[in-house]
C-alpha cells in the first residue's frame, strides 16, 4: 500500500478528448491485469456523451491516474455509476472522495434523481464494502458470457427450422425492427428508431434478422471490435418463441462471426434462465457484475452551497480546474 494520506487531484469532464479517453482505457486495462478481473464500463456511451453536465470524474496523485468514476443517465430519474480505483489506493477515503464528487455533479442536473445504481464486479470487495456501509443494497446481477472459437466446434448445430430465413438487416427493415423491439422490450419508438439508423450507419455494427416469409420474427445485434464480437438486443417475437428459432438465429450468427476470424463472442444476460440457455451452447460465465441501488439524500441547494464555500476556500491556494473540482484533497 502506498502513502495512506496522498494528495488527491480531482478533474471532472463532460466529455473526454480522444487522448484522455485513451489514457483512461489504459488505466482500466492496467487495473484489470493486476486484479485478474474486469470492471464494467459502457465505452460506447462514454465515447458519445450528450449530457452537458459532468459525466467523468478522474482522480490523480501527482501525474498518476488512480481513480475513475463514470456517470450514466440511461433512465430519467436514475443515475448508474461505474468506478475503478488503483489497487494501491483502494481505500474508503478515495471511494468517499469520488462519491462526493458524483453527488456534486448530480446536484446540478435539471431532473430530480431518485436512485443511484452502482455497477461493480462481484470480486471487487473494497468497493462492495464501501457501498454496504453507504447503505446501498445489491439488487440485481449481470452475467457476462463468452464463447471462444476453440469451444465452438463442440457446439451441436440445430437443423434449419424451415421456412426460417436469415440475413443482414437493411434500412427497409427499420419499421419491422421497431415493432419487434417494442413488442419484446417495450422501448419508445422514436428512441429505438434513432438507435437503428445509427447502428446501420456504423461499420462496426450489424443486425441479423430471422424471417418467416416476409415477416421478421427475430433479430440479434452484433458489435465487432478487433477480433471480438458482442451480441445484444437479441429477441424473438413472443408468439414465435419456443420453436427453435432463437437457437438457430444465435448459432448461425456465431458461426458466421467465427468464419470471419472473430476469436470470441460475448453477451450479457440478467436472467438466470437465459444464463442456463447460453451455457447449453458452451458459453462460459467469465464475469458477474452486481448492481447496488442507493436512494440519494441530496439537497441540491445545500450541495451548491458546499461547492461555493469550497471554491472560496481554495481560490487563494489552488487553481480551480473546473466548476466542480475541489482541486487538492488530503485524506
Amino acid at each position: 500500500m502506498k502513502n495512506q494520506y496522498p494528495e488527491f487531484n480531482i478533474k471532472a469532464f463532460s466529455k473526454f478528448s480522444n487522448k484522455r479517453l485513451a489514457e483512461v482505457r489504459r488505466f482500466v486495462s492496467h487495473c484489470k491485469k493486476i486484479d485478474g478481473f474486469d470492471t464494467l464500463f459502457y465505452w460506447e456511451s462514454i465515447k458519445n456523451r450528450k449530457n452537458l453536465g459532468i459525466n467523468e470524474i478522474l482522480c490523480y496523485v501527482a501525474d498518476e491516474l488512480v481513480g475513475y468514476l463514470a456517470l450514466y443517465h440511461f433512465e430519467e430519474h436514475e443515475i448508474e455509476i461505474t468506478v475503478i480505483t488503483h489497487p494501491d489506493y483502494r481505500t474508503p477515503s478515495l471511494h468517499g472522495l469520488l462519491w462526493e464528487q458524483a453527488k456534486r455533479a448530480v446536484a446540478q442536473y435539471a431532473v430530480d434523481i431518485k436512485r443511484f445504481v452502482f455497477t461493480c464486479n462481484q470480486q471487487l470487495l473494497p468497493l462492495k464494502e464501501y457501498l454496504y456501509r453507504l447503505g446501498a443494497e445489491c439488487s440485481e446481477y449481470t452475467y457476462k458470457l463468452a464463447l471462444s472459437a476453440k469451444k465452438y466446434p463442440q457446439v451441436v448445430m440445430p437443423e434449419k427450422t424451415s421456412p426460417l430465413q436469415l440475413r443482414k438487416a437493411t434500412y427497409l427493415d427499420v419499421p419491422a425492427l421497431v415493432n419487434l423491439e417494442m413488442d419484446c422490450f417495450q422501448v419508445a419508438e422514436e428512441i429505438y428508431k434513432n438507435h437503428l439508423f445509427k447502428t446501420l450507419e456504423d461499420p462496426t455494427k450489424e443486425i441479423m434478422v430471422a424471417s418467416l416469409g416476409e415477416k421478421i420474427i427475430g433479430k440479434i445485434h452484433v458489435q465487432i471490435e478487433k477480433n471480438n464480437a458482442f451480441l445484444y438486443d437479441f429477441c424473438v417475437e413472443q408468439d414465435e418463441q419456443k420453436k427453435g428459432y432463437g437457437s438457430f438465429l444465435l448459432l448461425h450468427t456465431v458461426r458466421e462471426l467465427f468464419e470471419r476470424q472473430v476469436k470470441k463472442v460475448s453477451v450479457d444476460v440478467i436472467d438466470e434462465q437465459d444464463l442456463k440457455w447460453y451455457i447449453k451452447f458452451n458459453f462460459e460465465c467469465i464475469s458477474i457484475y452486481e448492481h447496488w441501488k442507493l436512494t440519494p439524500c441530496i439537497d441540491p441547494l445545500k450541495e451548491r452551497e458546499k461547492q461555493l464555500e469550497a471554491l472560496l476556500l481554495n481560490f487563494h491556494c489552488h487553481q480551480v480546474q473546473d466548476q466542480l473540482s475541489l482541486t487538492f484533497y488530503k485524506h
